[in-house]
Parts: C-alpha cells; structure tokens; sequence
C-alpha cells in the first residue's frame, strides 16, 4: 500500500493525473512534456518509456525513477510523480514526473556561444563534479553524462543540473537485472572502451569523472570529444583543430589544461583521475592566480605534475622496456655465434626509439671480410599491453608490456629464428643479406620469377641491381635501407610493381641499359613483362625522394 504523500502513484497512465503543456525533447528512454498537475497546477517534466513491451527497457525506467526518489541529491530533480514501481505490470505505461527546471540544455547554450572562457568552462564543470560526487557517495553511477542531460537553470552555466538517469548503476534492491556484458552502455558523445559492448568494467564511476572532463573540453571547443583516442592514436585534445582552440583560449593555462585532459582521456581506466573530487582539485588549482615568485621546491612541485601524466608515465615505461628488449635480442645474437664460430662477428647501426618503437639494425659478418653475411633489422613496439618482436618483417615474438619476460622462450625464438637466417644467407643461392630491407613482401632472386609474377598480376618489374664486385656491393645496404625505409614508399612499390634483387649480370643479359653506368652505388631498372627496359636510376638513399620516386612510377607505369 502507497504512502498518502508517496510519489508512487497507482494509476495505469499519466493522463489520469497530469495535462500536457508543451511537448520537449525527450532522451532515448522515452518521450517528454512540461506538463501541470491537475489536482495543484504543480509544473513538472513528464517523461514517458518509449519500448513499452520491453522488460527491461521497463525495468531501467524504474530504476531511473528510484533515482530521482531516493537520493535526493543537489542539482538532480526531485521526482514528484511515477508509476514505474508496476513496471512489472503490462497493464501499466510507466511514467515519472520530475521538478520541471527552467533553463536550456547545455547543447542549447553552447551553440549560441562564439567563444566560452576558461574560467566559465572550468565552474561549470566543478559544479557538475560536486553533482556527480555526490552521486558516487551512494553509490550512483550516472553512465551518461553529455550536453543534452545537462540543464542550464535561466542559462545561467554556473547551475547546471544533471538529468536523465536511465543509465545509471546502483545496487538497488528492487533492481532484478544487470546491464549484460554484451551490450553497450553510455553515449556517442564520448565512447569509453569500458563501456563498450564486451567490458566487464561497466559500473566505474571514473567514467563519470571522463565525461565531466569530455563536457570541459565541449564547452572550450564546441566539439564533442567523440573517443578517447581516434584512429591516430591522437586524444581529443591533441587533435589539430581542437588543439589550435584550447591553445588560442586559454593562454599560458594550456599546458597544465592539456595535463588533466591526458588523466580524464586516457584510454585505460587506470591512468585516469580516481574521483571526481581529484579532478575539481586539479581544475580549481588550474584556476588559481601564479604566483609572482615562489620557491624552488613550488616550482618542481608543479613541473613534476605537468609531466605526472598517463601519457607521460606509458611513454617512459615503454622507451625503457623497449631499450632493453633490444638489447636482449643482441645479447642472443652473441651467445648464439659464440656457439656456432669464433669467426663471426656483430657489428650494429641505426639503434633508436621513438613514440613506443624501437629499432636496430645487426650486421652479421666472417672476421676480417667486409661484405656483410646477413643483415637483420628488427622493431619492438607496443601493440595494446604487449611488446611484438618484429625480426626483418616476421613477427616472432611478443610478451607482456608491464611485466616483459626476455628469457627462455624468448631466447629459443630468437636463436631458432637466427640460427635459421644464417642457414639461408650460406646456401649457395642465397640472396644478398640487404634483402631483410624489403620487410614485409620479400622480392625475387631471378628476373625469371619475377617476370612469371608479373605476367599473372599485369604488374611490371622494379628490379634492384647491384655489382657484387664493388665494395659493399656498390653500397647496397646503406641504399635501400633509406630508399625503403617509410611504409607508404614499400606499400605503394609492391602495389604497383614485382620487386626483384637481382647482380648486375642478370640485367646485362636481357638489356644493354646499364652498360657504361656506374655501380659505385647501386640502380634500380624498370622492365615489362619481356624484359624491355623502361627506366633506370641510382637508388636514392632517401626516404622521402624514394617516395616521390615510386609514387611518379606508380602513376605512370603501375597497373590500370
């Protein structure tokens, strides 16, 4: 039996007690009015379930409702009215009526606005953090926070009130479902992975704690953030649009600003600030005029926090463990030839690391002999939360980026690989070792082969010609190792074209297009399918003329 003054009422639809006014935008929960009491003229927001044959679209709806009637919580309306608890019931349409606040929604707002200032946009977004901490004292979780469930009460950006509770998480009592792990939660404002479909992670309230840090970053650019991090592996901030307005206004503040968006979107929850109450922090002391001087220790107190980022932290994490990786993969190397012959040597160029990769490049080579016997250029770069070991384009190892284990199996692989490589560089029809710089897609040995590929594929034939009589066959290592160094220079190559490697002898045999050329540095030489020589050059050791260069072959000679 109902309270006299409960705001549970037993009636099957709202009309029994309510008369709509206007009608509103609604959220995907249902539709809504402005409506009046019959019995009082009491204003109120109507909200009506849209699925009203689904279970647990019902169920949800009554969960909102509990919400609004239980915590009774600042800046979150009052219910005054529902039915929701007979949600149960098929002969009920559910319907909950709540304070009915004055004001335009923050996407309203915002798109009247040419310009909003730090200081608004930082008050605002306090005001929604106190809102939402005192949603996660009991235990509420809110799951989607974004312009259009944020009202502005008379436009006024420093009363926001936070609406729209049919996502949220609580442990309620009454509450006879879960979201299931195969849905989707949240909204398209700022898809957190932890919401996606799949995530077991679905109730943290550090999601909350994002999306007041997505509606920061709205109401300074009026764009939404979209995703944590997109396609690049850039964050909203970081963007070029984006990043060239937040640094137009808000001056000097940009670095400490862009530090707390490196916390609130950093794609693992762990990076991101615990609470909301960590963030208001990190925003009010954003806010507070600099001192004229201070001291020494204020100032490494405060440079030690702009550089306190998840970004920072995953990118000193992965420069060291990547570093080591690379030297472990050498110190394999010698305890293998140490094995096999004293005769053996190691030498090593290029050692670098970058924005989660590194590199190195091991030349193999018989004691006192020039020429090398087998080149090995290999990568470790960070792939999710794992180190992926990458020797001359084959991926043959990988292990945990927080815990790396560079023994055992490790040192198995890598010696099986090596001892493999060697096997292969001292067969009598063994390539030259400068072909580990094609990577991915390993070219041919013999025009023969080449010219059978090419025929099927209707590709013609970019072959790499050198003169092993020259030193270092015509500096063939240093060549291609920068002609094929960028990606898109090989990808749009074997697009386009057979690749051969193939001495200087095999070219002379089917045209006279390198006669009297010089072979100091090796050529490259374009053929059609019957060995007809289109064009030749030196091959360019550099990255970005190679580009060039095999882009205006691919337009003019690459397939139709």
């Amino acid at each position: 039996m109902l309270e006299e003054n409960s705001s549970w009422v037993d009636v099957t639809t709202w009309k029994d007690r309510w008369e709509a006014v206007a009608k509103l935008a609604g959220g995907g929960q249902g539709e809504a009015f402005r409506v009046t009491r019959k019995s009082d003229g009491q204003v109120g927001f109507l909200k009506i379930i849209k699925s009203k044959n689904d279970p647990e679209r019902r169920a949800r709806f009554s969960r909102e409702a509990n919400a609004y009637d239980t915590f009774r919580i600042a800046n979150v309306p009052r219910l005054l009215e529902s039915n929701a608890h007979r949600h149960a019931d098929a002969g009920y349409v559910p319907f909950l009526v709540t304070d009915f606040i004055e004001g335009s929604t923050l996407a309203e707002w915002r798109a009247q606005q040419t310009q909003v200032t730090l200081a608004t946009g930082v008050e605002l977004t306090c005001r929604l953090l106190d809102i939402l901490a005192a949603c996660h004292a009991k235990s509420l979780v809110h799951r989607d926070v974004k312009p259009d469930n944020i009202i502005l009460e008379n436009n006024d950006p420093a009363r926001p009130w936070l609406l729209d509770f049919g996502l949220n998480h609580h442990e309620m009592p009454d509450a006879d479902f879960t979201t299931e792990d195969g849905q989707e939660v949240g909204n398209r404002f700022l898809r957190l992975p932890e919401l996606s479909a799949g995530s077991r992670l679905k109730q943290d309230p550090r999601s909350d704690v994002s999306f007041a840090g997505g509606i920061l970053f709205y109401v300074l650019t009026g764009h939404h953030p979209n995703v944590p991090q997109d396609g690049e592996g850039k964050l909203p901030h970081q963007r070029s649009v984006d990043h060239a307005l937040l640094q137009a206004g808000t001056g000097d503040r940009y670095q400490r600003l862009a530090a707390i968006f490196d916390h609130t979107f950093a794609p693992r929850l762990e990076d991101r600030y615990t609470d909301a109450e960590t963030l208001r922090d990190r925003l009010m002391r954003l806010m507070r005029d600099q001192p004229s001087a201070g001291s020494l220790e204020d100032d490494i107190s405060e440079l030690a926090a702009l550089f306190d980022t998840p970004i920072e932290r995953r990118r000193v994490q992965a420069d060291a463990v990547i570093r080591n990786g690379l030297h472990e993969v050498q110190r394999v190397y010698n305890q293998l030839l140490a094995r096999i012959a004293q005769s053996l040597t190691l030498t090593q160029t290029n050692f670098n690391v970058g924005d989660e990769v590194g590199a190195n490049t091991l030349y193999l080579t018989k004691r006192g002999s020039i020429d090398y016997l087998l080149t090995t250029t290999y990568e470790i770069r960070v792939v999710g939360d794992e180190l992926v070991l990458q020797m001359s384009g084959d991926d043959i190892y990988r292990t945990n980026l927080a815990n790396p284990s560079w023994d055992g199996d490790f040192d198995s692989i890598v010696s099986k690989w090596l001892s493999g490589q060697i096997k292969i560089a001292l067969s009598p029809n063994a390539m030259p070792p400068e072909v580990s710089h094609f990577k991915d897609v390993p070219p041919f040995g013999t025009l023969e082969l080449a010219a059978e590929e090419a025929r099927r594929s209707n590709r013609k034939i970019l072959a790499f010609a050198y003169d092993p009589t020259q030193e270092k066959r015509g500096r063939l290592d240093y060549a291609l190792s920068n002609f094929l160094q960028n990606r898109k220079t090989r990808d749009l190559m074997n697009g386009a074209f057979v690749t051969a490697l193939v001495p200087l002898s095999q070219i002379r045999q089917i045209s006279e297009i390198l006669n009297g050329a010089s072979m100091e540095t090796s050529r490259w030489v374009l053929l059609d399918t019957d060995f007809n020589a289109l064009k030749e050059a030196v091959i360019y050791p550099n990255p970005q003329e190679a580009e060039r260069i095999v882009g205006d072959l691919a337009k003019e000679h690459g397939p139709d």
